[in-house]
């Protein structure tokens, strides 16, 4: 067996509760089944979800791994709110504080 570092990211990590683990495996399949092991069953929702690398590049479930590979799962990034009660407010003030547009007649009246 070799062992491999498990990195999770964002949703994998908070799931997991880790950020880095290393696990004995000979393919990705089997190093994500064992975290599933570990971590619980919520993990294999968002491993199904994610995108997986070994070492900086894009790796499939029967990726092979040797020792000291870097297995990285990367959730889809997404968040925020619908609501920015900050961003909404500044965005008012600053329609408010801007000239509107001039029309082509206006620009037109003002060349000399």
């Amino acid at each position: 067996m070799s062992v491999a570092n498990l990195r999770l990211f964002a949703m994998a990590r908070e799931t997991a509760g880790v950020a880095i683990v290393s696990i004995d495996a000979l393919t990705v399949r089997e190093l994500l089944d064992r975290a599933v092991d570990q971590f619980g069953e919520d993990l294999r929702s968002v491993i199904a979800i994610s995108a997986i690398w070994v070492n900086g590049e894009s790796a499939t479930l029967d990726t092979a791994l040797t020792e000291d590979d870097e297995v990285a799962v990367l959730p889809p990034v997404s968040g925020g709110s619908s609501e920015l009660p900050i961003l909404s407010h500044d965005l008012a003030s600053t329609r408010h504080s801007h000239k509107e547009p001039r029309s082509r007649s206006e620009d037109a009246s003002s060349t000399p």
